[in-house]
């Protein structure tokens, strides 16, 4: 039997779909505690579609041999951290399953006698390498030293080249001032040679005047000597 404060109220375990009775009274707004109700129950449906996904997700990882953690499956569940430790059933869920099921570790698996050889076979062929690019890094440094000795030696005799070169040009220099004051002391000489030629020829012309000269005195005494011009 419907009433009217029955009227526009939701029953319970419902949402929103329960048919309303037509009546030709007029509905009433519905009352507080009514609107209270509703939101109670939209949050406990909500609190429990969590929950199952929770509770699902523990088993999918019980299950498949991973650790349960409250972290693991908040992530998992797409859950919020808090409703996994506030929520009594999955808090005691989790709490159960960290303590009745290790986590499983993957075994180890026996390195084979084929697998061993194949990797000394490897680590044969990365040593023949590294020993290869050691070799050309060695011939490489070679190369650059012997290059900079090469470049060094050549840059040392180019200055002993410029120091030769500067010391010819002074001796070239050298040799022609003594060149040049080779040919003035032989025309200076030659000039001394010439005035002395005269002067043996001017004493020689003075010496046969004045032999002359004693000659006629001798001849003639009484006859002035003769004056040499």
């Amino acid at each position: 039997m419907t009433t009217l404060d029955h009227v526009g109220r939701t029953p319970p375990g419902e949402f929103g779909h329960a048919e309303r009775p037509e009546l030709s009274v007029p509905v009433a707004a519905p009352p507080a505690d009514a609107r209270v109700q509703r939101l109670t129950a939209v949050r406990r449906a909500d609190g429990d579609r969590k929950r199952q996904k929770a509770l699902a997700t523990v088993e999918r990882m019980i299950a498949a041999g991973r650790q349960v953690t409250f972290a693991a499956v908040a992530e998992a569940a797409r859950v919020s951290t808090w409703f996994v430790y506030n929520d009594p059933t999955v808090r005691a869920v989790i709490e159960s399953a960290r303590t009745a099921t290790p986590p499983k570790t993957p075994p180890l698996s026996t390195p084979s006698m084929t697998g061993l050889r194949a990797d000394l076979v490897h680590a044969r062929e990365e040593v023949r390498e590294l020993r290869v690019t050691n070799e050309r890094l060695l011939e490489r440094v070679r190369r650059s030293l012997g290059s900079a000795l090469e470049q060094t030696e050549r840059f040392r005799l180019i200055d002993q080249i410029n120091e030769l070169e500067r010391q010819n040009a002074a001796l070239a220099s050298d040799l022609h001032a003594t060149h040049t004051e080779l040919v003035e002391s032989r025309e200076r000489l030659s000039v001394a040679r010439d005035e002395l030629v005269a002067a043996r020829n001017a004493v020689k012309r003075i010496m046969r005047t004045s032999n002359r000269s004693h000659t006629r005195t001798a001849a003639d005494p009484e006859r002035p000597p003769a004056t040499s011009e």
